[in-house]
């Protein structure tokens, strides 16, 4: 059986449906008999849709009125709408997109409830948790402790979010699913140099590389992290609307911790597997937390959640499709 079988025939719109884990949402969507529709801010649609909508969802004019319309008469609204990214964003400029990506989920929350719409999907983060604690679980009660200062700002808008979406959902009733993912990669990716997140960045430095040039890797190489497909990652925001629509918050991630050294070794692979490039470390650049793991048992109990894609199947399709964009 389809596991998101609850979706057939139900009116589903996704927010922010051209980046990478709303490409993936809108994808697992139509395949399991939705009638989907979607928002976009910028072009390079990746489905044939008949309803997609452009929409600035921090202009006024659209969120007070064309999301209302958009939304009216669904069942669900899954918002991947945000800004995000890499270490580099928030190094040289904290504040530059927490009012704006904090600004976006409150506006379509809103909209969704003055359309009356019925569920309501949440990307929160793992970044709400403090640096201290491996592997992360959901029942630690981190409300007030302190984050990493490089993910501060993201972090607290992240927490203030998910208050926010059980303010609604205890108050109007909606049903609120709310996922807190891992590092997300997949097709669909940012992979601009000044904000991409490790992979992405990752993979471009490595399709640069002339035949037995050495590999940089950002930092000593031993940062650990939990690197999900973000196909993986949309699935469970998907199923936790599905099944948990109480705003009770739930990771998903791989369950596995992977040191940045392998995580390059394994791009390598996925670029030249016949190549000969050395690995070599650069402290001087940028890097963050040393080491977080992520604990996927809530998801499994309450979702049924698995990770499918594994990260040399996930990195090669990711490597291909980047290959075809240049």
């Amino acid at each position: 059986m389809n596991d998101l079988e609850y979706y057939r025939g139900k009116r589903v719109c996704v927010t922010g449906a051209t980046g990478l884990i709303g490409s993936y949402a809108v994808e697992l969507l139509v395949e399991s008999g939705a009638l989907v529709s979607a928002t976009r801010h910028h072009h390079g649609w990746n489905l044939e849709l008949e309803d997609v909508y452009d929409v600035d969802l921090l202009s006024p004019t659209d969120t007070a009125w064309t999301l209302i319309e958009i939304f009216r008469d669904l069942d669900v609204v899954i918002n991947c709408a945000g800004i995000t990214g890499g270490v580099g964003l928030p190094s040289k400029d904290p504040v530059s997109y927490v009012g704006p990506a904090t600004a976006m989920v409150c506006n379509v929350l809103h909209a969704c409830h003055l359309a009356k719409v019925e569920r309501f999907g949440f990307l929160s983060s793992t970044t709400v948790y403090r640096a201290t604690v491996n592997p992360v679980t959901e029942d630690i009660d981190d409300s007030f402790s302190e984050l990493y200062p490089l993910y501060r700002g993201i972090g607290e808008s992240k927490r203030f979010l998910e208050k926010l979406c059980r303010y609604y959902h205890e108050t109007t009733g909606i049903g609120v699913g709310i996922v807190r993912p891992s590092g997300a990669y997949g097709r669909f990716d940012n992979f601009d140099p000044e904000t991409s997140h490790v992979v992405p960045g990752m993979i471009d430095r490595a399709l640069k590389l002339k035949p037995g040039e050495a590999f940089e890797i950002w930092g000593d190489g031993e940062d650990v992290r939990d690197i999900i497909h973000a196909e993986d990652a949309a699935r469970g925001l998907l199923l936790a609307v599905a099944k948990r629509p109480d705003c009770t918050p739930i990771n998903i991630a791989s369950g596995k911790g992977i040191r940045t050294c392998e995580l390059a070794g394994a791009v390598i692979e996925a670029v030249d597997p016949t190549g000969d490039h050395e690995l070599k470390t650069n402290p001087s650049k940028p890097s963050a937390l040393k080491s977080r793991t992520v604990n996927i048992s809530r998801a499994r109990e309450m979702l049924g959640f698995e990770p499918r894609i594994s990260l040399a199947d996930g990195l090669a399709d990711t490597v291909k499709w980047r290959r075809e964009q240049l």
